[in-house]
């Protein structure tokens, strides 16, 4: 019998091997002591001072926890056990503190309690953790249903995905019996093998049936047992099933395209001489292995050709195109694949034909070769190419028309409005060097007028041929001419024009588009002039890549961009009131810039301003 010193001594030795310190702290003295267990499982040396702040320290991550603690045993005697991460030279790891207070004539004097090393029993709660939640994903992720059931084929659990197949919700089947969900014409066939499954352990066969879902409808289910109910641990007949509805239809798809093309088979065995058909079979290396009289006579093979390739003769397009078809036509050989392919029969006329290619299917189900019949469109081919040739030029001319039809009333208008304000003016002025101010400006306007006039004579001598081309034109002395229309607008408002762009600069237009242009953006500047502030106009012009971009900048009204920017162009769009505002200035411009190559572009903020971006395309085409 051991000793009570060799008893205390073996207390000792296995508080050591169980990692548990124990401390004290003297209220009074503001001492702490801790045994020589507190400094091995803190992993520091005896030297190290042990003090709150430097204990507080050593728990970063937790060191409020542990001082609120503190604090609450000494002031209510609340005894504590906390789990805490440890920073130690070695890395992190985790402790159990745990603290009780000592109280004498109501007044806490000391603090006592032990801390142990929890870290390997810490991290293998975590392994264990990690390990049940990638068994969970497994389960809810895995696409197969996933059931247990007891041996009278009652369903204890299904997994997550019965959700997703057949809309019934996790474990909301448990309790019923698997077979009142069996399509009534398939239980006595799974019955049978339910019973063999059951009387042994082990795997079970596969068997495919008919399975009810929420719906009330049934899904085609393929699925194999694990017969579990000797394994104490589980205790039940583990079933995966998947659904095969779609395998089946593929499989019903399949032997319907088999057929099809059996069927199809012997009808070109009746027509493959028909003399207004061509017929030929390719083989999965692009080479014919079969052509008819028909193919033989206009393209001018024979037997000995028949290895020929019959990407050989067709253009790249041609090629890529029969390319593309064989493809598919392998890849699903339940579709008949349709297209023309161009090719030059032996007289070196170019011969349009369409063909229907058809997947020959093997023995073994895979495709064997492809089959095509295919009969001469050229004549139809030609017309539509004509007929599409007609179109875009009608729609060109169309397009013109209407540009036309806009400048007529739109632009001529200005003039003539113009035109009628100076002559008032000159009617009402008596001074004679007024007068003959107001005669130039008339006689400028006249001129402008007559010059638009003698554009849109141009324009419909030209359409009558062929199309209204290009010509070089000074941008700078295009805008000067512009400005002199609107010179009493001018002088009315006292407005401010800024005129930047180089008298070098060129652009390629249709003149009459672009006085239409500038006619425009500049009548819009004052038209929707700010009444807060004199008006500032301005103009410059710069190269950028593909184009001349012209900038016209006015400190108008503005456009709110976000209401109305998806419809600025558009046709009879008005966005301030103006009584005189049509909605058909901005949609002439953006015709007339895109019919010569170019575009325009808006910038707009309310009450600051406005700034449309033309761009001339470079050279005349």
């Amino acid at each position: 019998m051991m000793s009570p010193s060799e008893q205390i001594e073996l207390l000792r030795r296995s508080v050591i091997l169980a990692g548990v310190g124990s401390w004290e702290f003297d209220i009074e003295s503001q001492v702490i002591s801790w045994d020589e267990v507190m400094f091995e499982v803190h992993e520091l040396p005896k030297s190290f001072e042990v003090n709150h702040e430097n204990i507080l320290n050593l728990y970063k991550t937790g060191s409020e926890q542990l001082y609120e603690a503190y604090k609450s045993a000494i002031v209510s005697g609340t005894p504590w056990e906390l789990e805490l991460e440890l920073e130690t030279a070695n890395g992190k790891k985790w402790m159990r503190s745990l603290g009780r207070a000592h109280f004498e004539n109501g007044r806490c004097t000391k603090l006592y309690g032990a801390t142990m090393d929890i870290d390997k029993q810490k991290k293998s709660e975590g392994e264990l953790r990690a390990s049940e939640e990638r068994f969970r994903s497994l389960i809810y992720n895995n696409s197969d249903i996933i059931s247990l059931l007891d041996a009278q084929g009652t369903m204890l659990y299904q997994s997550a995905s019965l959700t997703q197949t057949m809309q019934w919700s996790e474990n909301e089947l448990a309790g019923k019996n698997f077979f009142s969900l069996i399509h009534p014409d398939d239980v006595p066939h799974v019955m049978v093998l339910f019973k063999e499954f059951i009387s042994k352990p082990g795997l079970g066969p596969t068997v495919r049936f008919r399975l009810a879902d929420k719906k009330n409808g049934y899904i085609h289910i393929e699925a194999r047992g694990n017969n579990q109910l000797a394994n104490p641990h589980i205790q039940a007949l583990v079933v995966n099933s998947r659904d095969i509805t779609e395998t089946l239809k593929t499989e019903q798809e399949l032997a319907d395209s088999l057929a099809r093309a059996q069927v199809l088979s012997k009808y070109y065995e009746s027509i493959v001489e028909n003399k207004s058909f061509y017929v030929v079979k390719i083989d999965l290396k692009g080479n014919f292995t079969f052509t008819n009289t028909h193919y033989k006579n206009i393209f001018g093979s024979d037997d000995d050709q028949l290895n020929l390739s019959s990407f050989e003769g067709l253009g790249s397009e041609e090629h890529q195109v029969l390319k593309e078809v064989l493809d598919i036509c392998v890849q699903k050989p339940d579709r008949p694949q349709v297209c023309i392919i161009r090719r030059n029969d032996f007289e070196g006329n170019l011969i349009s034909i369409k063909w229907e290619l058809s997947a020959l299917i093997g023995e073994d189900g895979s495709v064997r070769e492809v089959q095509g019949i295919g009969f001469d469109v050229t004549e139809q081919v030609e017309t539509l190419k004509e007929t599409k040739r007609l179109l875009e030029i009608t729609t060109v001319q169309n397009s013109k028309l209407r540009s036309f039809a806009h400048i007529i009333s739109h632009n001529i208008r200005n003039h003539s409005a113009n035109l009628s304000g100076l002559v008032e003016l000159l009617m009402d002025s008596s001074v004679e060097e007024e007068k003959g101010a107001y005669t130039q400006l008339i006689k400028a306007s006249a001129d402008n007028l007559e010059k638009t006039i003698l554009d849109l004579n141009k324009i419909i001598s030209i359409n009558q041929e062929s199309g209204v081309p290009k010509e070089s034109r000074c941008l700078r002395t295009e805008i000067y001419k512009t400005i002199q229309i609107f010179s009493l607008k001018i002088l009315k408002l006292d407005a401010e024009l800024k005129i930047e762009v180089d008298p070098k600069l060129n652009v390629q237009v249709i003149p009459s588009f672009l006085d239409s242009v500038l006619l425009n953006l500049i009548d819009n500047a004052f038209k929707y002039r700010s009444d807060e502030r004199k008006i500032v106009l301005s103009l410059n012009a710069h190269s950028e890549g593909d184009f001349i971009v012209l900038s016209i900048t006015d400190n108008g009204k503005g456009i709110d961009l976000k209401q109305h920017g998806g419809k600025v162009f558009g046709l009879y769009k008005t966005f301030h009131g103006n009584r005189d505002a049509r909605g058909m200035g901005l949609y002439i411009v953006k015709s007339q810039m895109e019919d010569m190559g170019g575009k325009i572009e808006l910038e707009s903020e309310v009450n600051v301003g406005t700034t449309f971006k033309v761009y001339f395309k470079k050279g005349l085409f």
